[in-house]
């Protein structure tokens, strides 16, 4: 810093207003994180549609051809 921007800066004055709100930063409003939450790679539903896919598979498989 040069010295003019030292001596603005003595210069200055705090405002502060009689009425209204005034806003502050404090360390207290930190923001808490959540553990992570383990998901299935695989939801039930989908589960159960591979299990039928495969059951169907093999009805076909095990039915003798009609030729």
């Amino acid at each position: 810093m040069n010295d003019l921007q030292k001596e603005m800066l003595t210069k200055l004055k705090e405002i502060i207003p009689h009425n209204g709100l005034i806003f502050s930063e404090s360390d207290t409003n930190k923001e808490i994180l959540c553990k992570p939450k383990i998901l299935p790679l695989k939801s039930l539903t989908l589960l159960k549609l591979e299990e039928l896919e495969k059951q169907m598979l093999n009805q076909i498989k095990d039915k003798p051809k009609d030729n």
